[in-house]
């Protein structure tokens, strides 16, 4: 699969309040549990990235990623398709590489 970087994607998406908690104050957070594969620390694709303060994205990485967000009853993916489609960066747009995971994970 090919990888998608977009600062400016990340920029946007960080304007938004922790998904978690609501506070402004946040960091760009990549899915990394993906319904067809893990992406996995090393390999980071910007169009899966929702945004969390810095406690719940620490969180995020401290426990099974399927469990936090069940626990909190959000779906990322959905989310993060979201997202790419309010997103000024043309790149996030282009789901022909993704959209099995958009697909698959959307309704979950």
């Amino acid at each position: 699969k090919k990888l998608v970087k977009s600062l400016k994607h990340l920029k946007f998406v960080a304007e938004y309040p922790c998904l978690i908690c609501g506070t402004d104050s946040v960091q760009v957070a990549h899915i990394r549990s993906l319904p067809s594969g893990n992406i996995g620390m090393s390999r980071k694709d910007d169009r899966y990235t929702v945004p969390l303060c810095w406690k719940c994205h620490a969180l995020q990485h401290t426990m099974n990623e399927k469990e936090f967000w069940k626990t909190y009853n959000i779906n990322p993916l959905k989310v993060s398709y979201d997202l790419c489609l309010k997103s000024d960066c043309k790149k996030v747009k282009d789901f022909n590489e993704s959209t099995d995971y958009f697909k698959e994970g959307k309704n979950e």
